[in-house]
């Protein structure tokens, strides 16, 4: 078994408590040495409650040192990066700047501009030194899911994509935790597109996995519920860059009034029909071939031939585990093809990102379409 990577957790909000934290803890391929949060008592209390005793980093006086002095040491081989955009980014540089691999979370920044100019940057770094440069992951779990993937494989196999249509549906109350933090919506809020970005490029990783790149959109986007403002609702279409240029539907909502979260994508192939389903249980992915009738009486009408898997939400373990395995084999003689994985590329969460900008900026001229 290859040594577990040590690795540092910087931020210390609701997802990096509710979710890195415990994952990081439960996976044997982690050693967690260092924890940062800009100050003492958000560190201490991303520890609230864990048996762990990870060295705290933060910017007040009484710490060991602010985010630099973490970066610096020497038995600090990756850094796992959850905190809001802006300040995410400049904690991806500093970080990558100081030799550490770097695993950071969606969205990949506020902006396709910022998202571009943040991986220009680390190819100029990657340029300047024959040495491999260090390894940057997007922590995109919907790319990562076990259904995804499978989605992905059918849909690979089955020819053409005819259409298809992604619906995702949720009702974000006034007290959900998220709205609370500011920087999603609200008047402080400094994520264009608020929810629609920080959630929907979730389900685009999802739709872009399965049926590929999106190369034009045309949107509407408006807003229901005052507290997910600036928009909670999104409505499009979307042409692929490929499949003939094959056109499909996209809506989001997280306003819809006693709803659960409900997720559908169908795509239509020229194999078959794929429909992946979730709720508040598993992935439901069902695949459906079209084949000819060999009973003469029935005139070669189609008879439906249906496959269904279900699949546990993993998708952040998943990921996790990826940037583990990858992190281990940097620097290694292991060709790409030999060690191709999943593809959590800072390349794939900018074109997810391009995906909402794109039918935003559409809604913002009545609808005209948008070349991504």
């Amino acid at each position: 078994m290859s040594q577990p990577v040590s690795v540092a957790l910087v931020g210390a909000g609701i997802f990096a408590k509710r979710t890195h934290l415990p994952t990081i803890l439960k996976q044997d391929c982690f050693e967690l040495i260092a924890i940062y949060s800009r100050s003492a008592e958000s560190a201490r209390k991303l520890l609230d409650g864990v048996s762990a005793t990870p060295d705290v980093y933060h910017d007040g006086i009484e710490g060991s040192g602010g985010m630099d002095a973490l970066f610096a040491r020497d038995d600090l081989r990756a850094v796992i990066v959850c905190l809001p955009v802006g300040p995410q980014e400049d904690a991806v540089r500093r970080a990558l700047a100081a030799g550490k691999h770097v695993l950071s979370e969606k969205p990949i920044a506020g902006s396709s501009a910022s998202a571009v100019a943040l991986t220009e940057w680390y190819a100029r770094l990657s340029s300047r030194t024959a040495a491999p440069a260090p390894l940057w992951l997007v922590a995109e779990n919907w790319r990562a899911e076990g259904a995804t993937r499978h989605a992905a494989r059918l849909v690979r196999d089955a020819g053409r994509v005819r259409t298809f249509s992604l619906q995702c549906s949720v009702d974000v109350q006034p007290d959900n935790a998220y709205v609370g933090t500011g920087w999603r919506v609200g008047d402080k809020q400094n994520l264009p597109g608020g929810f629609l970005m920080d959630g929907g490029v979730h389900w685009v990783a999802l739709l872009r996995a399965v049926v590929g790149d999106i190369k034009k959109v045309a949107g509407s986007a408006s807003l229901s519920a005052q507290h997910c403002a600036p928009v909670d609702t999104l409505s499009g279409v979307l042409w692929l860059d490929g499949h003939d240029g094959a056109a499909g539907t996209l809506g989001m909502c997280f306003a819809a009034p006693g709803r659960g979260f409900e997720l559908a994508l169908n795509v239509v192939c020229d194999g078959g029909t794929l429909q992946v389903r979730r709720s508040n249980g598993p992935f439901v992915v069902e695949w459906t071939i079209a084949t000819a009738s060999t009973d003469d009486k029935s005139g070669g009408s189609p008879s439906d031939k249906s496959h269904t898997r279900n699949f546990e939400i993993e998708g952040i373990e998943e990921e996790f585990r990826e940037f583990a395995r990858q992190v281990q084999w940097s620097g290694t003689e292991q060709t790409s093809d030999e060690n191709k994985g999943i593809d959590l590329s800072p390349d794939q969460a900018v074109a997810d990102v391009r995906v909402i900008e794109g039918l935003l900026l559409s809604s913002s001229r009545q609808g005209a379409p948008v070349i991504l």
